[in-house]
């Protein structure tokens, strides 16, 4: 992931609500890892157990053009560096590029999501949004994707002092 591309995660509704509750905020783990405290032998539930989201692909290629798969077990769409969305069967992972804007792939994403009964978590913090266009707006105008691409070294610099 670029640090100015703003992550986020299509889950279904029903599988947060059976998993982690109706009342749940945030999904920890869809949060960034730590990489002095990851247990990389954790299990973590698997949200698409039953469907697979390869079955948006059609949805997803007519938001951005289908990409070579470094794995042949994920279809890819987009631009790595840029926008991007990959789909496995235990994954759905959308990255849009904040240097450039896409609107349209924004919403046809969340049209997707709303369509599909699928709830957006975002990758900086977890956090369970409904799918729809003003909300995901105001979480990428909080998102560190965004203070980059406003001032990247300033945002550094901010990456820098957290990190001594």
């Amino acid at each position: 992931m670029a640090i100015w591309q703003f992550t986020f995660y299509p889950v279904p509704r029903n599988a947060i609500e059976r998993i982690d509750g109706v009342s749940a905020l945030t999904i920890a783990a869809f949060k960034p890892v730590d990489l002095e405290t990851f247990d990389e032998n954790a299990e973590w539930p698997n949200y698409w157990e039953g469907s697979s989201p390869k079955s948006y692909a059609d949805d997803v290629g007519a938001l951005l053009p289908a990409r070579q798969s470094w794995s042949s077990d994920g279809l890819m769409f987009g631009d790595d560096k840029a926008d991007d969305i990959e789909l496995w069967d235990d994954d759905f992972r959308v990255r849009l590029d904040i240097r450039r804007y896409n609107e349209a792939v924004a919403r046809g994403v969340v049209m997707l999501a709303s369509r599909a009964d699928l709830m957006l978590v975002m990758g900086e913090t977890g956090r369970i949004i409904a799918p729809d266009y003003g909300k995901l707006s105001r979480e990428i105008s909080h998102s560190r994707a965004l203070k980059f691409a406003i001032d990247p070294v300033a945002t550094l610099r901010q990456i820098a002092s957290e990190h001594d």
